[in-house]
């Protein structure tokens, strides 16, 4: 992924305590810390701010953070309960980038702006990862599709 204006793409992954390691397609590492995390974190690179560069997110625990390209730390959030699943981004409308994160523990599903404020009428009821998109190329909005422990799926709409 590019991480940097004037850095050809590279592999970008986390090692059990957090540190990104940038591998490019030379086999050239190079490392990039900027939190200390237990080996259960997860780890995701992706834009943002629409600007073409990658940042960096994490979850861990109970807590998720983003970080620039520069290791700047862009937004933290505390969660109730540890989080046991991925996020996940999403881009709503082409343009609006989303950050999903879905706590199973306790059957929460959030999303969060681009800039990590959690979007209005959230967490919705959910156990399972969810899908956030639309349902046709014409339509305007958007939907969360998601299941419950009654073994339901539900439509939420995104305004």
């Amino acid at each position: 992924d590019r991480v940097d204006e004037d850095k050809a793409q590279a592999f970008l992954i986390t090692d059990k305590n957090g540190e990104i390691k940038r591998i490019d397609f030379e086999g050239k590492v190079q490392t990039i810390s900027v939190d200390d995390y237990s080996n259960d974190h997860y780890f995701m690179c992706t834009d943002l701010n629409n600007d073409g560069i990658n940042d960096f997110v994490f979850v861990d625990k109970k807590h998720l953070q983003a970080y620039s390209n520069t290791g700047k730390k862009l937004f933290s959030y505390e969660f109730d309960e540890k989080i046991v699943n991925p996020i996940a981004a999403f881009t709503l409308n082409e343009t609006k980038k989303v950050l999903a994160v879905l706590s199973s523990t306790d059957g929460k599903a959030y999303l969060f702006t681009s800039n990590g404020t959690l979007i209005n009428g959230f967490p919705l009821q959910g156990k399972t990862m969810f899908s956030v998109g639309s349902f046709t190329t014409k339509s305007k909005t958007n939907n969360l599709l998601i299941g419950n422990t009654e073994n339901f799926l539900y439509n939420y709409e995104l305004k």
